[in-house]
């Protein structure tokens, strides 16, 4: 679970800066929605595992 929170907010920081290179122009739209639609698919899996580890454990 701990491990699970920590990958969300490595994705979380990831995204944010995907976005700043986005806007400084370091690489082009195409490769930037590639690396966010990837992302965005593991951050949900993520999420829905952290919601429901204490739901189980009960």
């Amino acid at each position: 679970l701990l491990q699970g929170y920590a990958e969300e907010h490595a994705i979380q920081d990831l995204l944010y800066y995907l976005a700043d290179g986005l806007r400084r122009k370091s690489f082009g739209l195409d490769t930037y929605l590639k690396h966010v639609r990837e992302l965005s698919r593991k951050q949900f899996i993520l999420r829905a595992t952290i919601y429901k580890c204490p739901q189980i454990a009960d």
